[in-house]
């Protein structure tokens, strides 16, 4: 789906994908640093060329095209033109965890300024 929205035109800096999940974090960071399209892989991609200062974390994400991937909790407070919100959670049991909770299931939704797709499974 992030594929998708650069290709109607929106910058990657204007994106971001969240979930409840810490694996899919990681798992999601790891789909999309193929593309380069992470801050981390900005970040390395900063550190690999040699300079011995850390990067200004601000000034880089003005200058680099980065999708934000974060945890629900990581991205409390920030809002993105699109958010795609990643609530797929397979397990024998079929419990949800932390979707159960209203409150911090309508914070997660509410991140998006234009557009917000949640992507789910039962």
């Amino acid at each position: 789906h992030v594929l998708a929205l650069l290709g109607f035109g929106l910058r990657p800096r204007d994106i971001a994908v969240i979930t409840p999940y810490n694996g899919q974090v990681d798992l999601i960071k790891g789909l999309l640093a193929d593309e380069g399209l992470v801050r981390e892989t900005a970040e390395n991609q900063f550190q690999e060329a040699g300079s011995g200062a850390s990067p200004d974390l601000e000034a880089l994400a003005s200058h680099c095209a980065l999708v934000d991937v974060k945890s629900v909790d990581g991205f409390q407070g920030a809002e993105r033109e699109a958010v795609v919100l990643s609530l797929v959670r397979s397990n024998d049991r079929h419990e949800v965890g932390f979707v159960k909770d209203e409150r911090r299931l309508n914070v997660s939704i509410t991140r998006a300024r234009r557009h917000c797709a949640v992507i789910a499974d039962s």
